[in-house]
């Protein structure tokens, strides 16, 4: 059996449910919290039609509901991308067309201008806004197959953190027509303490 970025958080809330996994500011998510919030995303992604092997984009900042999406995804055997919430609109119109996702969520911050981009289109748009996953079931969803589209790379540690992802960015102007290309983070090691996550930065492909 093929093994997921969401096992590794299932194993860990399984095993040390009630450990620290993941912490901004004030906000503080156990191992459990974290992969009950991510069952409830895969059931809620699910509802919105989410498939195995369907794009997912995140469009918003740096926030613990956005990890739990990530892993949410996971679940749901999807992919997730990305989008940076400093796009200008033009760019993330053409971010949007070359990822083409099946669902874009969004943070409530830039619903407006997501919505203006998504609707020409064709995009379906879900916001996050407070409690948006509440209602959804904290079970394990049911295991799907393994996507084989790989736009984007989730890996973890023990402090559980994404520090591995492609993002979709502009070509530089070098290469002239070329567009929007992935680009692999670049490795920026820091070493904090026991357990604490290895954060990468972006790099050429």
């Amino acid at each position: 059996m093929d093994v997921r970025i969401h096992d590794l958080l299932t194993r860990l809330a399984t095993v040390s449910p009630q450990r620290i996994g993941a912490t901004l500011g004030d906000d503080v998510r156990t191992f459990a919290q974290l992969d009950a919030g991510a069952n409830r995303a895969a059931h809620r992604l699910a509802v919105e039609g989410v498939a195995p092997g369907d794009r997912v984009v995140w469009w918003g900042p740096t926030v613990l509901d956005a990890l739990e999406l990530a892993y949410g995804i996971s679940k749901a055997g999807g992919t997730l991308a990305p989008i940076n919430p400093n796009f200008s609109e033009t760019e993330a119109a053409d971010a949007l067309q070359t990822v083409k996702p099946r669902l874009v969520v969004v943070d409530p911050g830039v619903e407006d201008v997501a919505r203006a981009v998504a609707a020409p289109l064709g995009l379906p748009v879900m916001v996050t806004a407070p409690g948006w996953h509440a209602s959804a079931s904290a079970s394990a969803p049911p295991r799907v197959g393994t996507s084989e589209d790989i736009s984007n790379i989730f890996l973890t540690s023990e402090r559980l953190a994404i520090v591995a992802t492609r993002h979709i960015a502009p070509a530089r102007s070098k290469h002239p027509g070329r567009g929007w290309v992935a680009r692999r983070p670049r490795s920026t090691r820091r070493s904090p303490g026991p357990g604490a996550a290895r954060v990468r930065g972006p790099r050429r492909l």
